[in-house]
């Protein structure tokens, strides 16, 4: 009888396959870095980020720096250079290696382009001096965007199917809206909103019954003081401002 050898009952380790590396989420100005573990069946890995912004800055390049570690039963010994891949950017490690660079395309500058309303410049997290006056200090503490210019005319109608401007005082429909209320305002952005394919921001009740803003038309909206509409509510359901009480027209 044969003896075996010992060194041939030695299960060898194989190649890891999964060259696809998923959940590293690309970096987005004013967005804090995902650093999530990556945990697959042949390796786990950590992610740092190059630059180490926090949050990620406006039109910077990053790198994501991934360190693979195989799991009991898989190597790197025989993974090619540069087999790994990270969705959508260029990725890069050397042979036998699971140190991965990932090189995402500059971060942008945070404005969004409407094809309704035009450019939404960014606004971010911050403080600033609202009028000049020492100690008037206003703190911003979510980023957002609002339109780079106001409200035309023509934008107004579109959304709510009445051009309420006073043409006496208005040279086209480019010019800004008039005669419109806080009231129209919330009823624009929430068409607006729906428009987009997004969830409206405001709610308003009326009666017991809450505005159907999809339907809504632009004579149903209140010219005078409403206690229905003066309690909308927002997204996060905040009352208004209330300087915003007013329904008061802004010309």
């Amino acid at each position: 009888m044969g003896c075996s050898n010992p060194a041939m009952d030695i299960p060898v380790d194989q190649a890891i396959t999964l060259l696809a590396i998923v959940g590293v989420v690309a970096p987005v100005r004013g967005t804090a870095p995902v650093s999530t573990a990556i945990d697959t069946a042949q390796y786990t890995g950590t992610i740092s980020w190059a630059p180490a912004d926090n949050p990620f800055a406006a039109t910077t390049v990053y790198t994501a720096n991934i360190v693979l570690t195989v799991k009991a039963g898989w190597a790197l010994t025989g993974v090619a250079a540069n087999s790994f891949t990270v969705a959508g950017v260029t990725a890069t490690n050397a042979v036998n290696s699971g140190n991965v660079a990932a090189v995402f395309p500059t971060t942008g500058n945070g404005d969004y382009s409407s094809e309704n309303i035009g450019t939404l410049k960014y606004v971010p997290v911050g403080s600033f001096d609202r009028d000049g006056a020492t100690g008037n200090i206003s703190t911003i503490t979510t980023a957002y965007r609002m339109s780079q210019y106001e409200i035309t005319r023509a934008q107004f109608a579109a959304m709510l199917t009445t051009d309420p401007g006073n043409t006496s005082y208005s040279s086209g429909t480019s010019d800004p809206v008039q005669m419109a209320n806080w009231y129209h305002a919330i009823a624009f952005c929430n068409k607006l909103s729906i428009a987009k394919g997004l969830t409206p921001v405001y709610s308003v009740i009326v009666g017991g019954t809450p505005v159907n803003f999809t339907t809504l038309i632009y004579a149903n909206i209140p010219t005078s003081g409403d206690a229905d509409w003066n309690a909308a509510t927002c997204g996060n359901g905040a009352g208004w401002p209330s300087s915003w009480t007013s329904p008061s027209k802004a010309g």
